[in-house]
This record gives C-alpha cells, sequence and structure tokens, in this order.
C-alpha cells in the first residue's frame, strides 16, 4: 500500500484532553509505538487498510468503540453515518487499536466512546484517494440503475411490499413511510450504502429537509429504508449510492 501526502488535505484533531488522540496509521508496535502517520492516503481500488491507534491518558481497560462518519456527496460538505467498529486495548492499557480496511475514498470522520458511551474523542478527519485516476471497476453510473423500481409502502416483509401507496396519513409522533429499492433483472444495486435525499416541494419550489444514510450489502438487489417525516405537505425522496451516483427518485404525500 503506497501513502501519499496531498498538500491541499487537512488534518483537524481535536480531543476530549489533551493527551487523548487518534490517528491512522501504516503500523504499530506491542510497546505501543506507531509509524507511517499521513494526514492523508491513497487506497488502491479494491480497498486498503490502516490501523486506527488511539492513545489515552487514562487506562483502556475494555473495548472502545468507533463511529465513523463520512461525506456522501461531492456538493454536500456534512458527514452522515458511515460504519461502526472497534478497539482493543494494548498490553499498557495506554492505548487500543485495530486493523480496518478502507474501500471507498472521501473525506473521514471518527468519534471514539467508551462501554459506557461517553464521547472520549471529539473528531479526527482525514482524506482519503484512490491512489490513481484510473477507471474504478466498481463504479457504476445512472444508466446502471434504469430499471430499478422505488415504490413507498407500510413495510416490506421477506421481499414482499406491503401497503403500496403514495399518499400517507399525518401522524403528529411522525409519519413512517417505508421505501422499497429494487434492481430490475436481480442485478446487485453495487452499493454498501444508500444515500435518501428528502425534500419538501411547495409549488415549484424544492427545499432540502435531510439526508438519511443506510447500510445496505454491495450483492443485494433490493433493500428497504424506513424515513420518518415530521409535516403534511408534498416531498420528493431521491436515492443515490455511496459515490453519489444517482439512482431513482419519488413523490409522496402526507396529508
Amino acid at each position: 500500500m503506497r501513502q501519499l501526502f496531498c498538500s491541499y488535505a487537512l488534518l483537524i484533531l481535536l480531543s476530549a484532553s489533551a493527551e487523548n488522540k487518534l490517528l491512522l496509521c501504516s503500523s504499530y508496535s506491542e510497546s505501543g509505538e506507531y509509524s507511517g502517520v499521513f494526514p492523508s492516503w491513497n487506497i488502491t481500488q479494491d480497498g486498503s487498510y490502516m490501523h486506527l491507534f488511539y492513545e489515552s491518558d487514562t487506562p483502556v481497560n475494555d473495548t472502545l468503540s468507533v463511529l465513523i462518519f463520512k461525506t456522501f456527496d461531492r456538493r454536500d460538505t456534512n458527514f452522515y453515518e458511515y460504519d461502526r467498529y472497534y478497539l482493543l486495548p494494548g498490553p499498557s492499557k495506554e492505548w487500543a487499536a485495530n486493523k480496518y480496511t478502507f474501500r471507498h475514498p472521501g473525506n473521514y470522520r471518527f468519534l471514539v466512546f467508551d462501554l459506557k458511551k461517553d464521547l472520549l474523542l471529539q473528531s479526527y478527519n482525514t482524506l482519503l484517494e484512490f491512489e490513481n485516476s484510473v477507471y474504478d471497476s466498481h463504479f457504476t453510473d445512472t444508466w446502471y440503475y434504469l430499471n430499478t423500481q422505488l415504490t413507498f409502502c407500510d413495510s416490506v416483509v421477506k421481499g414482499n411490499i406491503i401497503g403500496r401507496k403514495n399518499s400517507f396519513t399525518y401522524n403528529p409522533n411522525g409519519t413512517k413511510v417505508v421505501v422499497y429499492i429494487g434492481q430490475g433483472n436481480q442485478l446487485a444495486l453495487k452499493s454498501d450504502h444508500i444515500l435518501a435525499k428528502i425534500y419538501k416541494i411547495e409549488g415549484a419550489k424544492r427545499t432540502w429537509i435531510k439526508s438519511n444514510p443506510y447500510y445496505t450489502e454491495f450483492s443485494w438487489y433490493w433493500t428497504y429504508l424506513p424515513i420518518y417525516l415530521n409535516e403534511r405537505g408534498n416531498y420528493l425522496v431521491e436515492l443515490y449510492n455511496e459515490q453519489d451516483v444517482y439512482i431513482n427518485s419519488a413523490a409522496l404525500e402526507i396529508k
């Protein structure tokens, strides 16, 4: 694996205390000495692993959890939940680490928690890019999703759509809408995440409300996504894969 420093990438390290820190490194020893630390990384088309290494100013007696966020959209700089992982304490209890494989480029953010779900590290940001600009064999464009089926319903049971509709009754506690997305001819969706962008429609005006990320599997050809809407009105739901490629969209009403 080759690492390359990018002059335009920024490394931001904010911690709950001055001594706590999280970093990505290429290797570390049992004594807690690490090497190969870079503010940005190149990854191969098939993915590359690094070590998530956390240094603590208090003893690390138990497994720590890491919440990983990522930008999904080239035009949207917000971070959305991408994955959950864990770190194992070292022999000295002064650090915890684990190997993690990155398969997609983008800006990443990491939060570290203890078993009580107390936040130990506020954030650590880093940039990952593919190591060259050659065509990505995993990449798909919008044409690949031309035959997808996007349907709103009450629920999905064993792949069967229950209560198919485009108009839902308002619930003051939040109206639940289930979004079914399926690829024609049982072709894989080719994405480990789907991002739903939700807009409120008022006449010719379209206002972004929120974006929700969902876990999927690369080989799945269908899945369903629950969304919750808090107001009456007309909405548009757009679905994108994790490489910001448009999949499909449909309109619905909460009345």
